[in-house]
């Protein structure tokens, strides 16, 4: 019987009832929850029942929490990639290609590590919750920053850092006081 419940795989909690106890420990390794011998006492099959049910509560999820839980585990889907227009032309550029974001007189950029500039149509704003943060970090209202655009850090003030990036920008930006503590947890990669 045991090498059945074996081949069969089940799932279920099962309470064996048999008249020899020599198969007790071989029992529990195949999801039994009770093993009676026979005759079989009524208080006896109670109790097992009864733990059959308490281990049914403890395991069991109501549907509504269920679905709370999943989407909690669900990895969040980040962009992989940009739809670019500019004149006539479309192009796509994934993310790993881009070194930073920038606003710039009421428009929003893409700088790539091929020193391209493409208009991009969300704002900052919109890009921080689109982008991956362990890749993408917004330092300031005017940029959010790759990890691997930096080339050089410089500290400014008590909580401010100057960021040199590559592409080079000709004024290299300043991590903002609010976000500088969050800054250093990403580079440390601790966000």
């Amino acid at each position: 019987a045991f090498d059945l419940l074996k081949a069969i795989q089940i799932d279920a909690p099962v309470i064996f009832t048999t008249a020899y106890d020599q198969y007790a420990i071989e029992a529990f390794k195949v999801s039994g929850m009770g093993y009676l011998l026979k005759p079989i006492k009524a208080e006896e099959l109670k109790d097992a029942m009864r733990k059959m049910e308490q281990m049914k509560r403890i395991f069991s999820i109501d549907p509504e929490k269920q679905n709370i839980l999943l989407e909690a585990l669900k990895q969040p889907e980040y962009k992989k990639r940009f739809m670019i227009r500019f004149g006539d032309n479309i192009k796509t550029i994934g993310t790993d290609d881009i070194a930073y974001f920038f606003s710039e007189n009421k428009g929003t950029f893409a700088r790539t590590f091929e020193e391209r500039t493409y208009p991009v149509d969300n704002n900052l704003d919109a890009l921080e919750q689109m982008l991956d943060p362990e890749k993408f970090f917004r330092i300031n209202r005017q940029y959010i920053i790759s990890l691997s655009s930096i080339r050089e850090m410089k500290t400014y003030s008590k909580a401010r850092v100057l960021v040199k990036l590559a592409p080079e920008v000709k004024e290299p930006p300043l991590v903002s006081s609010e976000r500088s503590a969050g800054f250093k947890q990403w580079l440390a990669g601790e966000l």
